[in-house]
Order: structure tokens, then sequence, then C-alpha cells
């Protein structure tokens, strides 16, 4: 495949030319899709082509670039001959990796340019012959931003997008490949071919939408679902009515046995429904009435509230007038604020028993203290104790003293990292409250039982020791530091063993501090 043969006018020799200087992440894309399917015949290619992509990048000589171009061009045309596609593709796409560094920014000179779009249309024709119609098209898509009114870069991407089924890009491509090269005989092909493809699709959805319309379209079998439905509601109707009819004739037939007991005459079924009805009539005439006397009820209730607030034929009093201003005059003939409330006789005299002193030892003070707050805080309303730095340190003892053990290892903390957090107990309204947050990291070791030797360590997060939900206790365990050799399964078992204990831990932790608070 060379120059004049890629100027040939016929399909098969319309070649795309892709001369991207800089690698689109689309192309990138392709290429390393291409890359991974691409069957290798032999290892020997493998290994020549990494020879030669190593070179290419230690290569920095513009001339020796493209003679290496040039050459894999022509080997790839070599296999192209062969009909060996794959072998093709991998020199083509090799050339184009060689020559890019001379392309940069699209400013090669024109000989670069030139060998540039070569291989990029064979490249272009690789990817279109094993039927990877997508890398076919962003390939030569590439050789566009190089020379915008490359026809045969038109055609190959238009082709490329028929098989995609992008029918509308394909034809603009090839009415602009028609303005370049109007006698072009393979674009006129494709063009007619695109529009008939056009037309039939048209014509498929216009079916479809008739289809959709018509008896046994989708519309049309929504109505008929609709009737469907509306049939099944009155027949479950009916069906519904008539056992309620059955169910008043049995009614009926026990009435007629309890009246000839009683000596009077039957009645028939049609009298019965009569005065069945009746009675529903009546009872509803009754709920009527009784909403109707409600209501009346009501609206004289509103009458006379609003008899009462419109009534001003009466003249305030003094008190009243004392009262609206703000004022009022107590037992004793002071005058003081509306909102000040007079103490009773009793409430006096239980104030007084209340304030006077009374002795008190020193095992009640120190009772109250404890059980009440402090003594600024007589009325239990709130009252909060730092219990912060006890609280660390019994957590990192009780954590040091977690320790698991199996017929063969044993598994301990050796140390508790990273602590931070506060404590503190809260009086309200009488009731303590322990309030806590910590987070912290542990560190253990898992030793063989017999010589103590150890076989695994590594540590443990423990994010949200917090009160709220200190019995669901979230251990985080992080991977080995030192991973176990030998009886992997019983180390793995004596971690998550530990894992539980220390869970326990905390909860005797929590107990610690109720206790001591």
């Amino acid at each position: 495949m060379n120059e004049s043969s890629a100027k040939t006018k016929g399909t098969e020799g319309i070649q795309v030319e892709r001369g991207e200087n800089t690698t689109t992440n689309e192309e990138k894309k392709a290429e390393s899709e291409e890359s991974s399917d691409a069957s290798v015949s032999s290892t020997e290619s493998d290994n020549s082509d990494t020879n030669d992509m190593d070179t290419s990048e230690t290569t920095k000589d513009p001339e020796l670039l493209l003679i290496k171009a040039t050459n894999l061009k022509e080997e790839g045309n070599t296999y192209f001959k062969a009909q060996e596609y794959e072998k093709a593709l991998r020199c083509y796409r090799r050339g184009t990796s060689t020559l890019k560094p001379l392309n940069k920014a699209n400013s090669g000179d024109a000989q670069v340019k030139s060998l540039l779009v070569s291989l990029q249309s064979n490249l272009s024709m690789m990817y279109f012959k094993l039927n990877k119609y997508k890398q076919s098209a962003v390939v030569a898509s590439s050789v566009l931003k190089i020379e915008a009114n490359n026809v045969k870069a038109l055609y190959r991407r238009a082709v490329a997008n028929r098989k995609l089924g992008e029918y509308a890009k394909a034809r603009d491509d090839l009415r602009e490949a028609l303005k370049h090269d109007s006698t072009n005989v393979a674009v006129r092909k494709e063009l007619v071919s695109i529009k008939q493809l056009i037309a039939k699709t048209a014509e498929k959805q216009r079916q479809s939408m008739q289809k959709a319309f018509s008896k046994g379209g989708l519309l049309y079998d929504d109505k008929e679902e609709e009737k469907r439905l509306k049939k099944e509601a009155e027949k479950e109707a009916k069906r519904k009515a008539e056992e309620l009819k059955a169910k008043r004739r049995k009614e009926w037939e026990d009435e007629c046995v309890r009246r000839m007991a009683r000596g009077e005459l039957a009645c028939s079924f049609d009298e019965y429904e009569q005065e069945l009805k009746k009675q529903e009539e009546e009872k509803k005439e009754e709920e009527k009435k009784r909403m109707e006397a409600e209501r009346e009820r009501h609206r004289k209730a509103r009458e006379l509230t609003k008899a009462d607030d419109s009534d001003s034929d009466d003249e305030l009093t003094a008190e009243e007038v004392q009262a609206l201003r703000g004022y009022k005059t107590l037992r004793d003939g002071s005058v003081t604020s509306y909102f000040t409330r007079e103490q009773t006789q009793e409430e006096k005299l239980l104030a007084a028993q209340r304030n006077a002193p009374k002795k008190l030892d020193s095992g009640s003070q120190q009772s109250d203290r404890v059980n009440s707050g402090s003594k600024w805080n007589m009325a239990q309303t709130w009252e909060e104790r730092d219990c912060g730095l006890w609280c660390r340190d019994r957590l990192t003892q009780r954590l040091k003293q977690t320790k698991v053990e199996s017929e063969v290892v044993c598994g301990f903390v050796t140390e508790t990292t990273d602590m931070t957090g506060d404590a503190s107990v809260a009086l309200v309204s009488g009731k303590k409250r322990y309030i806590f947050d910590f987070h912290c990291n542990v560190n253990y070791e898992i030793r063989y039982r017999a010589n103590e030797e150890v076989i695994a360590s590594g540590s443990m997060k423990l994010p949200d020791i917090c009160s709220t939900h200190h019995e669901e206790l979230e251990v985080v365990i992080e991977g080995w530091k030192k991973g176990p050799k030998a009886n992997r399964d019983a180390a793995t078992e004596c971690r998550e063993s530990l894992v539980s204990e220390i869970r326990e831990s905390v909860r005797l932790w929590v107990k610690d501090f109720n206790e001591a608070y």
C-alpha cells in the first residue's frame, strides 16, 4: 500500500489518514482497547515491538524517526497484502506513535504531516477491517484535525458511522467530501446507500407510530386494557350485590321463622326489603336531625360569646382600672405590680420553716453533694463535671488488660495510642447523665502459648467510643503489621476473639465510670 494506491477512488482503495499531533483521550482509549484485543502471532514479534518502542522513545533525531516510521509503514503494507490485518494494524499504530513527537500542536513540516496522515489513514482502515468501527471513526476524526478537507478521512468516518447506526453523521461527512471531490464514485455510491437507509429508518418509525395508534398497537392495547378492567369492576360489583341480596334473603327467611314462632304473619321478601329501606331512611333522618341540633347548639354558643365580648354597659371599677394600668392593691393596702403574686398564710408558714437554720452532719452533706450536685445547684436543674482525665486513664488501663487465649496461641493488647476525647457527668433535673466521646488506636500481638514467640501483630482503630451507642462499638481491623507465616487460621481466629474482648473491656470501663461518679 503506497501513496499512489492510496489515491484510488474505489471503496477498497480509500484509506483514512489519521494524523493527530496530540493523542486525544478517546484515541488513547481506542488504541488501548485494540492493544488488549489484538492477538500476537509469535513471541518474537512481541519482543521486536517492545524493542522498537523503546528505541522510538529514546531516539530524538527527526531523520531517524522518519526512517523508522517509513519502514513501519512498508512493513504494515506487506502484512496488509497478506491479509494479516492484526499485524498490519500494529505496524501502522507504532509508526503513528513514532511520528507524533515531531508534530506536537500540529507544528510538523509537510513531510511529517504527509507520512502521519498516510499511516493513520491505513490505521483507520485496519480498524474497519477488524470490525472495530468506533475506533475507526475516532482515528478518522484525528486525521481531519490535521487536514480538514481530506476526502479519504471523511469517507472512512462516514462508513464507520454507518456501521454504528449514525446515519445522519455519515450523510453529512459524505456531502462534505463531495464538495472537495465531486467525481468520487465511492463517495457517491455510499451517499446513495446512506440516503436509502435513512429513508427506511424513517418509514419504520412511521409504521411503528401508526401501529401504536392502530388496533393491536400499544395505545390501542392500553384502551382495551382499560375497558377490560372496567368490565371486571362492574362484574365484581354485580357479584357483591348478588351476595348481599342472598344474605338479605337468608335474613328474611330467619325473620319469617321468628314471626311465625311469635304467632305473627310472615311477610314477602319485597315487603321485608321495603321495611329495611324504611329503617335505613329513619336512621339517616335521625342522624340528620342530630347533626342539625349539634350545629344549632354551637351557633348559640358562639352568639353568647359574642354578646359577652360586646357588652360595654357596665362601667369599670377602680380596681379594674388599676389592673388595666398594670397595678393592684394587696391586703395590707400596698400597691404593687399586677404580676406580683401574694402568698397565702399557709405558703408563708411553709417558707419560714424551709428557710430556718438546720444542723447538717458531715455524712449527710457529703451524700447530698454526690447525689444532688453542688450547693449552688440545690434546684438540681443542670450541673456538669469534667471527668476526662480519669476516664482516659481508666480506659487505657482496661484496654491494656484485654487478653484472649486458645489452645495454640494467645492475643493481647500491647499499647493504646492516639487517645483523644473527653467525658463528663451532667446532673439534669436531679438525674445523672454520663457523657463521653473518645477515639483511640490499639496495638496487639499474637504469640504461641508454648514459647511466647510473636507470630503476628497489628493494630485496630476504635473511632467512636460514644455514650450514645457504646453497646455496638465499632472496631476497625487494619492490616497485619507482621503477618502470620504459619497457623494463619488460628491467628485470624484469635484476632476476631480479641475484637470481641475489646468490646467487653469498653463495657467494663463504662461500668467503672458509672460506679466512680
